[in-house]
């Protein structure tokens, strides 16, 4: 498993939460899609990617956002994935936990990749891996060290349906099988992030929940990865960032944004987004509406110059 040592003033590209279609440019090519309904609640949503060109010519930079989720990411094409910061090679097949911090990649074409965005607690079940140790980590899924967490057999097929979609369903429900029940901790997962999300408190939160707060915050991390308030600064970005990204928001507004997303103030919410993407909310905002390349991560679906590409994910 490999720290990334995410730097808070980088840029970078990662999934957007609805169904999308995207020609980002004549390069770059991104569909964001619902789960599979035999994996409704356990993965968020599924990314493919396609940078087309010739090797010399064509290079795209994006932004991962910090986010709450694990992901599961693999690449094809002769084509390579870089970390911006030190221009380290990503593998072919790795898994990554929540990130707290924005991470830098530039793609380099010809490239297909698809990631599988899913919740975080499913890294223990279906990996073997710990979600608290992999905040801001990754784990190469085809590394010597890592042989047994996935059958040969199934990560050749999450592989193959890079270029062959038909096979994926079946190769993410061949991990699920395989793994130890989940349901009792998804239950909890689910109870915890509830109780986190309308407590004004983390000891608020753990009263709602029935627990002490020094055992809210083990069970929390332990399920989640985050700590509840990292946590809790994620999701208040991420509703900040809807609002911002659907209107055409004046400076005030952007005050007023501030105040219905949970933050003190609009100086809080731009020191926060800094930290979370890199950026400002009006600098974000502005990227946006410019269609900004390494960008559309940031678009919700049914923003101006997104075309619906599938129906929404069923409840």
């Amino acid at each position: 498993m490999n720290s990334l040592f995410v730097d808070a003033t980088s840029t970078s590209a990662a999934a957007a939460p609805l169904p999308v279609h995207l020609t980002v440019d004549a390069g770059e090519h991104v569909n964001v899609l619902p789960a599979p309904p035999a994996l409704s609640g356990l993965v968020a949503c599924i990314v493919r990617r396609e940078v087309r060109g010739s090797e010399q010519a064509a290079s795209v930079q994006g932004t991962v956002p910090a986010n709450a989720y694990a992901c599961l990411n693999l690449v094809a094409g002769t084509g390579q994935v870089r970390l911006g910061a030190s221009g380290a090679c990503l593998p072919r097949a790795f898994v990554t936990g929540p990130f707290t911090a924005p991470l830098s990649t530039r793609a380099q074409a010809p490239l297909r990749s698809l990631s599988i965005v899913l919740q975080p607690w499913l890294l223990s079940h279906w990996f073997g891996l710990q979600p608290a140790r992999m905040v801001n980590a990754l784990q190469d899924l085809e590394a010597r060290e890592a042989a047994q967490l996935l059958q040969p057999r199934t990560l050749s097929s999450l592989l193959a349906s890079v270029d062959q979609p038909e096979l994926l369903t079946a190769a993410l429900m061949a991990l699920a099988v395989r793994s130890d029940p989940f349901e009792i901790e998804a239950a909890e997962a689910a109870r915890l992030v509830c109780a986190m999300a309308h407590g004004r408190s983390v000891s608020l939160a753990a009263e709602q929940a029935g627990l002490s707060e020094r055992h809210f915050m083990r069970r929390f991390e332990a399920l989640i990865g985050l700590n509840p308030v990292a946590w809790r600064r994620i999701k208040r970005f991420e509703s900040a960032l809807a609002q911002i990204a659907n209107e055409p928001a004046s400076r005030s507004q952007l005050g007023q944004i501030a105040i219905e997303s949970g933050y003190a103030d609009q100086s809080h919410m731009t020191r926060e987004f800094r930290t979370i993407t890199g950026a400002t909310p009006s600098g974000l905002r502005s990227g946006i509406r410019a269609d900004a390349p390494g960008l559309w991560a940031f678009k919700p679906a049914g923003h101006p110059g997104h075309v619906m590409h599938a129906p929404a994910n069923p409840a």
